[in-house]
């Protein structure tokens, strides 16, 4: 069952929606049937609203945390990929040459790692 929507509750509820859910695999029609709209109308409505497209917009996400889990020295990319919203490793693999313009394993390469120390012993 669809959630029915008006003028800015609906992009208010498309907008949050995408927001929570960009990892999850969406794409415009999933979107278009949780909302009972066209596909049209949801990516008028997200763009309107936010000033980018659902497409660019989960993009930027999956950039931002893939940066983020590299930072953190995630280092497996299939993991990754599971993570941002990828079914498929290759997919992901693909993904981020075209984004990035390098390989995964170069990518991650020139990603500075968070240093961690180890924790100080506190005296028994």
């Amino acid at each position: 069952m669809g959630v029915q929507c008006k003028q800015s509750k609906c992009a208010n509820a498309v907008v949050g929606y995408v927001e929570t859910q960009w990892m999850t695999g969406l794409t415009i029609k999933n979107i278009a049937v949780k909302f009972e709209l066209y596909p049209t109308d949801v990516g008028r409505i997200f763009r309107r609203e936010k000033g980018i497209t659902i497409h660019r917009y989960i993009d930027k996400c999956r950039k931002d945390k893939l940066l983020e889990l590299l930072k953190d020295g995630h280092p497996c990319g299939y993991e990754i990929g599971y993570l941002i919203g990828f079914q498929n490793d290759i997919t992901f693999y693909r993904w981020v040459k075209r984004t990035f313009g390098v390989p995964y394993s170069e990518l991650r390469r020139q990603i500075p790692h968070r240093e961690t120390f180890p924790q100080p012993r506190t005296p028994y």
